[in-house]
């Protein structure tokens, strides 16, 4: 990935971030891969999962990634596939449309 590339998807994740954090799911499988792909470090995960809402802790996740270097981010898209979640990929990307609840 590029730095172009990582820089257009930082821009869409912070114009997007109200709808990322509706439809992101950290608790299943995502939290788990983002350490095991060394995207996050130990202290960086339990701080996420110290969190007490799910919205919390996608808004953490995201906070964090604003800093993430190409191959972490890169890693957070392959993160995201890998936990079923290629339609967070694709919104990110332009490719599809996702709605807040209160939009629809």
């Amino acid at each position: 990935m590029t730095t172009d590339q990582v820089e257009k998807h930082r821009k869409a994740i912070r114009e997007k971030n109200d709808n990322l954090v509706n439809y992101v799911e950290p608790d299943f499988d995502l939290l788990l891969m983002l350490y095991s792909k060394d995207v996050f470090s130990a202290e960086v995960l339990e701080e996420i999962q110290a969190e007490r809402t799910k919205g919390h802790r996608v808004q953490k996740i995201l906070e964090h990634l604003r800093y993430a270097d190409e191959n972490s981010y890169s890693r957070f898209l392959d993160a995201l596939r890998d936990s079923n979640q290629t339609h967070v990929v694709n919104f990110i990307n332009g490719m599809l449309e996702l709605h807040t609840r209160a939009e629809m």
